[in-house]
């Protein structure tokens, strides 16, 4: 019987495959299909070199140094071409996205027109059940437009929390006569939100979870619109705010800016300006980055417009002003010279009107 030595057994083992090696390779060769992936290279390349020399080191012991060098080189490669391929393939990406954002903004801007245009279209059917008058209710105090809250919620019928919205005493919530359009089914709460609008965001809710129908938006933040200011000095509905007037005559748009903000270093005129011959251009609505503003006129059509300075008279929609003395408007005291006066033209029973947009809104996202 013949033996042999341990030592001549390991002699003529055959060499067994470097599992650095194939790992590398299999490493090098995914990053360089896949685009190729640089992080998977840096990986490879490592392995590689490791599996190399082990099996320098070991010849008897370890083999693959073909996997090894084709890891080595595969991730060389992928190296020096991946910046090349991610500048081909993201440089146009990056060239583009800002083009994206602004075709994004142009395709926000035709839903906000939309939007204003099925509001007014609501409001003018409205008025055709409503002796020509847009929705309004009667104000509690001389120049109150918006009231302390959503109000408490009205019962689980439509039709009944309406009624109870109108025998609910004087309120003058601007919003609130929006939320009759709501409740009538005339209008979604959606379309009271601007895509481009980043402080109104979600929708307001017409039930609450007992079923009852809520009486108002539940908060400011929830309308991304203004709408022309609808009374007189004397608490009574203007000739403005019907569906009489002509299409020259602006009545919704986009949320006005509140006056004395600051903007890129600018600050708002809160100057009463003279209509017709006073150019100044306070900021315009926030919801477009200050670029402008759609507006909706008493007919339903809507425009993108890039001043405030428009309609009739070349009214500023957002500031009032020939003035008079005597009554004060505190509530709009926004589009004053904090002396009190009362717009002598928003009093006015025959055009041109000068209209103010309320609510407004802060840049922090205030509505008042």
């Amino acid at each position: 019987m013949t033996f042999q030595s341990p030592s001549a057994t390991f002699e003529n083992a055959p060499a067994r495959n470097s599992k650095l090696a194939i790992g590398g390779m299999v490493l090098a060769i995914l990053g360089l299909v896949l685009c190729p992936t640089i992080l998977l290279a840096l990986i490879a390349l490592p392995l590689s070199i490791a599996a190399l020399v082990r099996i320098n080191r070991r010849p008897g012991e370890l083999s693959g140094k073909g996997f090894a060098l084709t890891g080595l080189i595969t991730s060389i490669v992928s190296l020096l071409i991946g910046p090349l391929v991610l500048l081909v393939f993201a440089g146009p990406a990056l060239i583009m996205m800002p083009a994206l954002g602004r075709s994004r903004e142009l395709s926000n801007r035709s839903y906000c027109a939309a939007n204003l245009r099925g509001i007014v279209m609501s409001m003018n059917i409205y008025a055709a059940d409503s002796n020509d008058i847009f929705p309004v209710l009667q104000p509690a105090a001389p120049g109150a437009y918006l009231s302390a809250g959503p109000g408490t919620p009205g019962s689980a019928n439509a039709e009944a929390t309406i009624e109870s919205i109108y025998k609910s005493g004087p309120g003058g919530d601007v919003l609130q006569a929006q939320w009759l359009l709501v409740l009538r089914s005339q209008v979604s709460t959606k379309q009271y939100i601007c895509k481009s609008d980043t402080f109104a965001t979600v929708p307001a809710v017409s039930t609450n979870p007992s079923g009852t129908f809520n009486t108002n938006f539940q908060g400011g933040n929830q309308v991304s619109y203004s709408f022309a200011f609808p009374y007189t000095s004397k608490n009574e509905v203007g000739k403005w705010w019907t569906a009489l007037t002509d299409s020259s005559l602006p009545v919704a748009s986009d949320i006005a800016p509140k006056h004395g903000d600051s903007f890129r270093g600018v600050t708002a005129d809160t100057t009463i300006l003279t209509p017709g011959t006073d150019k100044r251009m306070p900021f315009n609505a926030p919801n477009h980055d200050f670029e402008g503003q759609n507006v909706a006129y008493s007919d339903g059509h809507a425009e993108w417009v890039r001043s405030p300075t428009i309609g009739q008279n070349d009214d500023n929609i957002w500031t009032i002003g020939q003035t008079s003395a005597g009554f004060p408007y505190p509530a709009i005291g926004r589009a004053l010279d904090g002396s009190g006066r009362v717009p002598a033209m928003i009093d006015s029973t025959t055009a041109p009107f000068d209209i103010v947009m309320v609510p407004v809104r802060s840049n922090i996202g205030d509505v008042r």
